[in-house]
């Protein structure tokens, strides 16, 4: 049974589990105050990982979770609740990157996505060195982002607060947050050695932060997960967010959701028959596969953040100005699953384009920073 804590509310709600299971399928099944089903997700297969799975309802409150494993083998890891408005940009529309359920590879630096900039550097009494060799390892069954020496974490929209967990064999590891004049916001240090994940929590009251750094002198530090808390909350970001986790359903085509316009073509170029919204991989949006959807935006912006959930060989998701000129792109590979932030900067941006000749998923939320 799920229950809000005093002074939480809200027209939606969401669980976000993680789990481990080997007994071939687990399902699980959202149920309102009634007894009713309003969200279901089944997911088969083993896997000694851990995996991710989100339950949402558009219409009512969440009160009671089923977890169904025929085997006794599914282990239930971590179970989450946001009690909140989804058709706003609190709570869900906060930028997280968590590196717990990737894969152990070598990252680009700088590594950019889900609204988080992390950049590193090698320890130098000079010139600062770029970290030739970022990325995401494991360590004693714990996947994180590695710290050889020195990580700066860039914040996309400002954050009243920044929560970070992370695993730490160095001795000492030093975090500072920063607003956007390069004030000291907040300041933590964590000494000895515990073998365990640990968290910090930086922020103060009335400031807002844009950049953290990460010192960790003994190269022994792993970022499990960062969040930037509260960023619709921070006065003057002027962010608006258009979320599409609605709720399945066909819709006519073009469909206006908040305020911007969704059209969708085929593969040859005609209007599909409607614009279709699913749950795919556990997250819910404006279904893609095939062809092209068009989100037309109410004003030109400089930049634009999706969040997707795909898998298949390739996404193409391009920004385009009022004469349909390509003025930023990216592309993102499969197979998948995988769940991703886009961000895409240009001037004068008044469309966005996602082409799905080789993949499928949805497109769940669009924010204009």
């Amino acid at each position: 049974q799920l229950i809000a804590e005093e002074g939480e509310a809200g027209l939606a709600q969401a669980v976000d589990l993680e789990f481990v299971s080997r007994s071939g399928w687990v399902e699980f099944t959202a149920y309102d105050a009634a007894g009713i089903p309003v969200a279901t997700e089944r997911v088969l297969g083993t896997s000694p990982a851990r995996r991710r799975v989100v339950l949402r309802s558009a219409t009512t409150d969440i009160a009671w979770l089923s977890v169904q494993s025929p085997n006794a083998l599914t282990v239930i890891a971590k179970l989450c609740c946001e009690f909140t408005d989804l058709l706003g940009a609190g709570g869900l529309g906060d930028d997280c990157r968590d590196f717990r359920l990737e894969t152990p590879r070598s990252v680009p630096n700088p590594l950019e996505s889900d609204g988080l900039k992390f950049q590193s550097w090698l320890r130098s009494d000079s010139a600062p060195i770029p970290d030739p060799n970022t990325r995401i390892e494991e360590v004693d069954g714990h996947v994180g982002y590695h710290v050889q020496y020195r990580t700066e974490i860039e914040l996309m929209r400002p954050c009243a607060a920044v929560a970070i967990d992370f695993l730490q064999r160095s001795g000492l590891v030093e975090f500072e947050a920063f607003d956007a004049d390069g004030v000291t916001v907040d300041r933590r240090t964590f000494l000895g050695v515990t073998g365990a994940p640990q968290s910090v929590h930086l922020g103060r009251a009335g400031a807002s932060i844009r950049r953290v750094v990460v010192i960790a002198p003994n190269d022994l530090t792993t970022l499990l997960r960062v969040c930037c808390e509260g960023s619709s909350a921070v006065a003057g970001t002027g962010t608006e967010c258009a979320n599409y986790r609605v709720g399945p359903g066909a819709k006519p085509n073009p469909w206006t959701a908040g305020n911007t316009v969704i059209t969708r073509r085929l593969p040859s170029g005609l209007l599909a028959p409607s614009v279709e919204f699913i749950t795919h991989n556990g997250e819910q949006g404006i279904a893609f596969g095939g062809g092209e959807t068009d989100i037309l935006l109410p004003a030109a912006v400089r930049a634009v953040q999706l969040k997707v959930a795909m898998e298949g060989d390739r996404l193409e998701i391009q920004a385009l100005d009022a004469g349909f000129r390509i003025v930023d792109s990216q592309i993102l590979t499969g197979p998948g699953p995988r769940l991703d932030s886009v961000t895409l900067r240009g001037s004068g941006i008044v469309r966005v384009r996602v082409e799905s000749p080789g993949a499928k998923g949805v497109v769940a939320e669009l924010c204009q920073p």
